[in-house]
């Protein structure tokens, strides 16, 4: 259900094309266009079956609404722009964003922008 609905909300920031949070400035993401996107969805090497399965559910709609198929590739890989990084994962980190996973328990979530990665 978790995964359902994150992805259900992304495709949703993606259909309107802006990514904005409470008293923060709005800033544009442009996952795909004309059926081609620049970016990758990032997971953790020792991601979990529902980890890897958001991702797979992610792709799938993003292609669907966009046309565009983009790569799901895991944090051993060297950190890049254009990334959709989902769960704690080495590029997290990488980032500096702080994520408190255990605040978030079992079916929490969150949804951030640094720069042009989609967190």
């Amino acid at each position: 259900m978790k995964a359902y609905l994150v992805t259900a909300l992304l495709c949703l920031m993606f259909i309107v094309g802006t990514v904005c949070g409470m008293g923060e400035t709005v800033s544009k993401l442009v996952i795909a266009d004309n059926g081609v996107s620049r970016y990758s969805i990032v997971v953790s090497e020792a991601a979990s079956p529902s980890e890897n399965h958001a991702a797979e559910e992610l792709n799938y709609f993003l292609k669907e609404i966009s046309g565009a198929n983009l790569p799901i590739v895991t944090d051993n890989e060297a950190i890049k722009s254009h990334e959709i990084i989902l769960g704690d994962n080495l590029h997290l980190g990488q980032l500096g964003v702080g994520v408190d996973f255990e605040a978030l328990g079992s079916d929490g979530f969150t949804i951030r922008t640094q720069g042009d990665h989609l967190i």
